[in-house]
């Protein structure tokens, strides 16, 4: 796969980003050598990374601290890579404060606000009026100067041992659908609790991405482990499929995230 094509198939994601990913896995092959990533990777650049590196006989490692994390540091190498070894510094930002409730936008603005590309820290968790983010170590220190308030109040931020401390994890519902078939509009519809009809008009206007790329094909087919998010309605990860029902019906285990 040439750089071309490799770029191709990331249209949309950051260029400059996905070009030297390209850089980086033929490095780690011609060198012998393990070469990671210095930005977090959205699950559609680490998919068409992995493919290149199967291709060419570079070992893949994702790595974003959280169980089921999206944005993933990587690495390429012709071993495996211990998770030690990322060029990761994970933050635990606090807030104590009585008066103001903070959500996952208010630590993430704050975070854009000092002009870190978001490809520099990878997903946020809110927990306990924390908010817990893996960052690129070149990137720490300053999160940590610079990072004062989250909306209008003070907060604190401290390095997390990732091997000692406590890491948290995504929460989920887990949400049992049954759908006729493995086309995208059956998913849709199921979900939503609307009609077939309504479903397709849905993704036809833009409203439903699949693996965080926009879809507008309703018989587009659907896979265990996909991202599924539907705007207006969440984001859902397709978990299981567990057989069918006495009407040859689909069952479908999946995760909506909390």
């Amino acid at each position: 796969m040439g750089k071309k094509n490799f770029t191709d198939k990331t249209y949309g994601e950051n260029e400059a980003v996905v070009s030297n990913i390209y850089d980086k896995i033929q490095r780690a092959y011609l060198t012998n050598s393990i070469v990671f990533t210095n930005e977090f990777c959205s699950p559609k650049i680490s998919s068409v990374a992995k493919n290149l590196c199967s291709k060419i006989g570079v070992n893949f490692c994702a790595y974003g601290v959280f169980q089921d994390a999206e944005r993933c540091m990587l690495s390429f190498s012709l071993c495996e890579v211990e998770n030690s070894k990322y060029p990761i510094d994970f933050l635990k930002i606090s807030v104590k404060s009585k008066f103001c409730s903070l959500d996952h936008k208010d630590f993430l603005g704050s975070i854009m606000s000092l002009g870190i590309k978001r490809e520099k820290y990878g997903d946020l968790i809110l927990e306990n009026d924390s908010c817990y983010v893996p960052v690129s170590i070149d990137i720490s220190d300053y999160v940590k100067s610079n990072l004062l308030k989250i909306k209008r109040e003070s907060c604190s931020i401290k390095s997390i041992d990732i091997l000692e401390d406590y890491v948290p994890n995504f929460k989920f519902q887990d949400i049992l659908v049954i759908v006729t078939s493995d086309r995208l509009d059956s998913f849709v519809a199921s979900i939503c609790k609307i009609s077939r009809n309504k479903s397709a008009d849905f993704i036809k206007s833009g409203n439903v991405q699949l693996n965080y790329s926009e879809i507008y094909e309703k018989d587009f087919k659907v896979s265990e482990n996909d991202i599924l998010t539907i705007r207006r309605y969440g984001k859902y990860k397709i978990y299981s499929f567990l057989g069918y029902t006495q009407k040859d019906r689909i069952k479908i285990l999946i995760k909506k995230f909390a």
